[in-house]
């Protein structure tokens, strides 16, 4: 039997579909109370079409941030069959990718790829201190640590590049680097939580703007053929698909249309995680 056959079975363990499920519903549930308790400036509790607005926007984004958790513990499933170090900090690994984003995920995988390629160089001797009048030999691992760093350019941030950097050059041992990996999992995780939130004030945002010029319309405050745009923020962060939008609409969209995107028809923003893209009546 083939190693990877061999060992398909303990790692498939580690991707309980149902935990990793239940914990990914916790993580979004924890993030939209908290994105619900923030935004009761912008909708009305009291008004049934204000909350059903918000229930499926919850709903939507529930459905979004769900998908993409099961696809970055699958994948990390499939990228730890082959992948570098013992079993169990393998199995390890696929559970602490759940409640991350994929690209997220990618980041994690880079960072043990590089942190396991330095645990798996060999070491040699080197002059050590002197403790009580004799010379304490000590190890090193005998890779180019430079090397190692500016091979993750691309799949890692300066930041992350940084805390590589510092944990390879201070002599990291298995465990010290698994519990840094530990770390910047709930680093992420954390960051993701508040882009959930974020998003999703973003998004109660939006659409009680096009409610409020729904109501305006047909109270006669706004010209039945009013239309709106799409407004990006114009810097270089814009995604090239969000970019695209105001050109896919020269001449904007009517209150009740969606807009036509790269990415399907939607009537608001956000069109994805992050995006600061916003509507504006048309003149």
């Amino acid at each position: 039997m083939d190693t990877d056959q061999a060992e398909l079975p303990a790692l498939a363990m580690a991707f309980d579909a149902s935990t990793a499920v239940a914990l990914l519903a916790s993580f979004f549930a924890a993030a939209a109370a908290i994105a619900a308790a923030s935004a009761r400036h912008i909708y009305n509790p009291q008004d049934e079409r204000s909350v059903a607005t918000r229930d499926d926007l919850l709903g939507a984004f529930r459905a979004r941030f769900m998908g993409e958790g099961i696809q970055a513990t699958r994948e990390a499933a499939d990228h730890m069959l082959n992948a570098i170090g013992p079993t169990d900090t393998r199995a390890a690994h696929i559970r602490r990718v759940i409640g991350i984003s994929a690209a997220q995920a990618n980041s994690l995988h880079s960072l043990r790829q590089a942190l396991y390629t330095y645990l798996d160089a060999p070491q040699r001797r080197v002059s050590g201190s002197v403790v009580n009048g004799r010379r304490v030999p000590q190890y090193v691992r005998d890779v180019d640590v430079d090397l190692l760093i500016s091979a993750t350019r691309g799949h890692l941030s300066a930041a992350q590049q940084r805390m590589l950097g510092k944990l390879l050059r201070s002599n990291v041992d298995l465990a010290g680097a698994e519990a840094a990996l530990d770390r910047h999992a709930a680093v992420l995780r954390n960051a993701r939580v508040l882009s959930i939130v974020g998003d999703t004030l973003h998004a109660f945002g939006e659409a009680a703007k096009s409610a409020g010029w729904l109501a305006a319309q047909r109270a006669g405050k706004l010209p039945e053929g009013q239309r709106r745009r799409w407004r990006t923020v114009g810097d270089e962060r814009v995604r090239v698909s969000h970019a695209a939008v105001p050109g896919m609409n020269p001449g904007g969209v009517g209150l009740e249309q969606p807009f036509q995107t790269p990415l399907g028809p939607t009537f608001t923003p956000p069109l994805e995680y992050g995006c600061r893209c916003r509507t504006e009546l048309a003149q």
